[in-house]
């Protein structure tokens, strides 16, 4: 913890749903459930000048918060009762309804970090951007590659976008969700030396509820974080739906809030950070085990016979928005690793 003389920055995680969402912590469907971004905006805006106004500098909301993660999209016909509608609420940068969203950050004055779903073009993607109190798009990035049917909704995004800055809040990173877990990113961003990283999960269940996916779990998230936080010698915000938490650089939770805490009356967790050790100058460290030189080891000591193979994951792939709403669109996977409850049928 930092001193009382040195510096600090404040910063507020959302760990509250997006207005009129289904409660996946509650197992509780899409029946009647109707998605609006103009709401969720005005909801988010309520959050920003909330965590502006108890002296928080940054507030970070989880993956997909505007207009909110597609749990449970597999259930009850969802492509053709609420895809196309999703589809419709995305954000769209320059679009009136993202203005309005920068506006009010501006009149709010603090730095934010959204998750959205963002409509370009035929495609949407799992996008991140970081919002300066000026309400100027300082980074912006889209998932490098969905999770399972994630993918058969959002497009790629690209390597290039996998950025460290400095900004004047922090030599800052962002990834999201599962990207936490794979080298193929960490690693170029670890490399990168970030000293602020904004991480993104959409919800997350407390250690011992195993009442959903493990991939929800607080014993599965705090683990790609935890070694994220170590590798790279970076603070993780992990902002989240239900459970969330702040990892220093030694992989210590040093701030969390659980689902026992209501997120009516708590929707945002604070936490202070000692604001010199956000700023760096280095922009890499060739002694690291994100360096250069490692990458070269990782290269050579690739097992011979493993075959050459490019595969199906990495090739970059786009999902048109016409084929998402055609009859031919399937869900690739349903549920993996999900307890379905009985009360909600699946897609047909």
């Amino acid at each position: 913890m930092p001193s009382r003389t040195e510096k600090t920055t404040k910063v507020a995680l959302v760990r509250a749903p997006p207005p009129n969402w289904p409660l996946p912590l509650q197992n509780r469907g899409w029946s009647g459930i109707r998605i609006n971004i103009l709401e969720t905006i005005q909801a988010g805006l309520d959050l920003i000048r909330e965590a502006k106004a108890a002296g928080a500098e940054l507030i970070a909301f989880p993956e997909l918060w505007f207009p909110g993660f597609p749990k449970w999209r597999e259930q009850n016909n969802w492509r053709k009762t609420h895809l196309p509608s999703y589809i419709e609420n995305s954000l769209e940068m320059g679009s009136p309804e993202w203005q309005s969203l920068m506006d009010g950050i501006k009149s709010a004055g603090i730095w934010t970090a959204l998750g959205f779903s963002e409509r370009a073009g035929q495609s949407i993607f799992m996008s991140q951007a970081l919002i300066s109190p000026e309400g100027e798009v300082v980074m912006h990035r889209r998932k490098l590659r969905p999770s399972g049917s994630e993918r058969d909704m959002f497009s790629d995004g690209t390597v290039d976008q996998l950025q460290v800055r400095n900004t004047p809040l922090g030599r800052v990173g962002m990834l999201q969700c599962a990207e936490q877990f794979y080298p193929s990113m960490t690693f170029i961003m670890a490399a990168q030396r970030p000293k602020l990283h904004i991480g993104a999960w959409p919800m997350a269940l407390d250690f011992d509820d195993d009442s959903d996916s493990i991939f929800y779990n607080a014993s599965l998230v705090t683990r790609g974080a935890g070694s994220y936080a170590l590798n790279s010698g970076a603070y993780v915000l992990m902002p989240a739906v239900g459970y969330c938490f702040v990892y220093d650089p030694l992989m210590q939770i040093v701030a969390h809030m659980d689902n026992s805490v209501d997120y009516t009356e708590h929707p945002l967790l604070y936490h202070t950070l000692p604001t010199t050790e956000l700023f760096s100058e280095a922009t890499h460290d060739p002694n690291a085990q994100a360096s250069w030189a490692i990458l070269q080891q990782l290269n050579e000591a690739f097992p011979a016979e493993i075959p050459r193979e490019p595969g199906v994951l990495v090739p970059r792939q786009e999902t048109s928005i016409e084929w998402m709403t055609s009859p031919k669109m399937q869900w690739s996977e349903i549920g993996p690793a999900t307890p379905w409850p009985a009360d909600l049928p699946r897609d047909s």
